[in-house]
């Protein structure tokens, strides 16, 4: 199935005979020119217009090219939920779990509050598919401080069975352990002071048990050397309530060294796992859950201008956050075009043939 194919069934929240163009018309051009690098409604037009000939092939143009307000119109109408159950039924298809990491976290696009409409900034909670490059889903919530019922909802809606659920310390909740545990997936989840009483438990087995792992990761770049080293201790004697946090095997202390010309700096971090691994692999799965900041959200940022933009009206926001998460997925489905995604929309932009092969993809 080609990727319009999965978005078919959205109900067109238009009313008859306002349809002058079809969702699979706006949805397409949409999709293309965000590829392209085009952000707003009204470049979005302009460069179906002038780009229509070349685009006929794959987009239906029979009734012209939608006009801005069209697009801006039909994007704030579409039921959000609606529009995200199509997008995970497309990556289910292009996701197979095998053990792989699921890393989960929450972004705020900073400039789409409306103070006169009383509406906040949207804030997200995204699922990253770490190995694969894919966001597999996300979940609006009411902010920052509320990503719990968020990271809830998402675990329901994604088949995360055989998978690793990596989150930080705000998703190291009793509920959300057993949850992931229900559905057949494993976990490691950042432990801090918000559970005070199992962060005490581990450090205190680090400075009493013998480790069972240690291993130690060094990267040097740029004038700037990291290391990280992982101990691992899987005797969980001194977890008091360890029978609350369902499926729990392995404590793991990660302690971080940052050296910048004579500046040192130092963290120590503490996590909780229903694995059994040796440090070396956690070292590794614990360091690819900031693939999430990296590929996901700095690349929505800097490459897509998600913090700068002010679409508020209706459920625009949140359905073109889709779109831009849509673009990033096809680019990153693309495994033969050696670029950043920087010069892959750039590419795009220049080359018809290379989008009309991105958005034939079949899943």
């Amino acid at each position: 199935m080609q990727i319009k194919d999965y978005f078919n069934s959205i109900e067109d929240p238009r009313i008859e005979r306002s349809k002058q163009h079809s969702l699979d018309t706006i949805f397409s051009l949409t999709t293309t020119t965000v590829i392209c690098g085009i952000k707003a409604w009204e470049q979005i037009a302009m460069f179906g217009r002038l780009r229509q000939k070349e685009l006929s092939s794959i987009i239906d143009f029979t009734n012209g090219v939608p006009s801005h307000d069209t697009i801006e119109r039909v994007f704030s109408l579409i039921n959000p939920d609606a529009f995200h159950t199509c997008f995970v039924a497309w990556t289910s298809a292009l996701y197979n779990a095998g053990n792989k990491l699921i890393a989960i976290d929450g972004k705020i696009a900073r400039r789409s509050f409306d103070t006169a409409q009383n509406k906040q900034a949207l804030y997200l909670v995204n699922a990253w598919a770490s190995e694969n490059k894919l966001v597999l889903g996300q979940f609006k919530t009411q902010g920052k401080g509320h990503e719990i019922a968020g990271i809830k909802d998402l675990l329901n809606i994604l088949d995360i069975k055989g998978s690793i659920i990596s989150l930080d310390a705000l998703g190291c909740q009793k509920e959300i352990v057993s949850l992931i545990v229900e559905k057949k997936a494993d976990y490691i989840i950042a432990v801090k002071d918000n559970q005070e009483q199992l962060r005490n438990d581990i450090t205190s087995s680090f400075s009493i048990i013998k480790a069972g792992s240690v291993a130690e990761q060094i990267e040097k770049n740029n004038g700037r050397t990291d290391v990280r080293k992982c101990t691992v201790i899987s005797n969980l004697k001194m977890i008091e309530k360890k029978a609350e946090w369902v499926g729990v095997k392995s404590i793991i202390q990660i302690e971080s060294k940052r050296m910048i010309s004579d500046k040192e700096q130092t963290q120590v971090r503490y996590y909780i796992s229903s694995l059994e691994k040796p440090a070396d692999e956690f070292n590794k799965l614990i360091r690819s859950h900031w693939g999430i900041e990296n590929s996901l959200h700095w690349i929505l940022d800097m490459n897509f201008d998600e913090d700068k933009s002010r679409k508020r009206k209706g459920h625009s926001s949140q359905n073109f956050a889709l779109v831009n998460k849509v673009a990033i997925n096809l680019l990153n489905e693309d495994k033969e075009t050696k670029l950043s995604m920087t010069h892959k929309k750039l590419k795009a932009n220049y080359d018809i043939d290379y989008v009309k092969r991105l958005i034939n993809f079949d899943a």
